[in-house]
């Protein structure tokens, strides 16, 4: 028997996914049904996000003309590095000063560095980490995630931000793919085109981070026979391959413009379904020592990106 609270939810996915809502409204509204536990919990909502969010950025990925991504990427390569060395060192710092795991810390600062999730989940199989271990540095990532919707696209419209330097910033800044794209989307949508491009650019770098902690795990010991295996996003490609065609085959750009319209709505509704899976259990179990070390990871690498932002790139 189908629940109202069930219907409720539906309807308001309804409204996100046709843009009804604005992003930041279909976050809360989330967050609303998970917290009040109204969210259909018979249903995977979980991997069904992840599925759309994948399909979403493949499809958003038309819209890039893969020549001006190379250049948007060339341009701002030395911002990407020194931003992912920012937050792993401030994240190693303030790790050993609240007295955290090691292997929490270390998720925490792959997380702010590389982008969220998907780098959490290539790197925790690596390092052996706990289940509670890995939740409590998705609970971080996830609450800072929502954060960003809100706070970056406001503080970007009080310093008066360009849809470039906002683009770059969110790019640099803000954890999972997901709200980069969401809250560049708000600020405009020549700022989501970039900053969905150099987000990107910036995820490849879970390669060589994947690379140096089984370094680092082999040094100490570890067999290679115990290896889980490494997951890497695959919309990581799909979204490069888009591209190319786009770029390739000009004469399909009506076709393009739909595909691209059609990423866009599918990420609002993920928007929806990120917010409904922080659930009290998931902020129950994440630490508040832990969180006071994401949160001060996090603003370390905005206030860098955004310095950055703000002297060296055209407004």
């Amino acid at each position: 028997m189908i629940h109202i609270t069930h219907i409720l939810f539906i309807f308001t996915a309804l409204l996100a996914l046709f843009s009804v809502i604005s992003a930041q409204i279909a976050l809360l509204a989330g967050i609303v049904f998970a917290l009040l536990g109204w969210v259909p919990t018979h249903l995977p909502l979980s991997k069904w996000a992840k599925q759309l969010l994948a399909t979403s950025i493949v499809l958003l990925g038309f819209s890039v003309h893969i020549q001006e991504a190379g250049n948007l990427l060339y341009n701002n390569i030395f911002i990407v590095t020194s931003s992912i060395g920012v937050a792993f060192l401030s994240c190693f710092i303030l790790a050993r000063l609240m007295g955290i795991d090691r292997d929490l810390g270390s998720l925490i600062g792959t997380g702010t560095a590389i982008c969220g999730g998907s780098a959490i989940a290539a790197v925790s199989p690596v390092i052996r980490a706990k289940s509670a271990t890995i939740a409590i540095a998705l609970g971080c990532v996830f609450f800072l995630n929502a954060a960003a919707l809100w706070l970056f696209p406001s503080i970007g419209k009080a310093l008066n931000l360009s849809q470039t330097q906002f683009g770059v910033w969110a790019a640099l800044a803000i954890h999972d793919t997901a709200s980069v794209v969401a809250a560049a989307g708000v600020y405009g949508e020549s700022a989501q085109t970039t900053a969905t491009t150099l987000k990107l650019a910036r995820a490849l770098a879970i390669i060589p981070v994947v690379i140096v902690f089984a370094w680092i795990m082999k040094r100490k010991g570890a067999s290679a026979g115990e290896s889980q295996g490494v997951y890497f996003p695959w919309f990581i490609s799909g979204f490069v391959i888009a591209a190319i065609i786009s770029s390739l085959l000009p004469s399909f750009a009506a076709t393009y413009d739909w595909l691209a319209w059609g990423g866009k709505k599918i990420m609002a509704l993920c928007i929806f379904l990120i917010g409904a899976g922080l659930t009290p259990a998931l902020l129950k179990q994440t630490g508040w020592r832990a969180l006071v070390v994401a949160v001060g990871a996090w603003v370390s690498v905005s206030v860098f990106a955004l310095w950055w932002v703000v002297t060296q790139v055209p407004g």
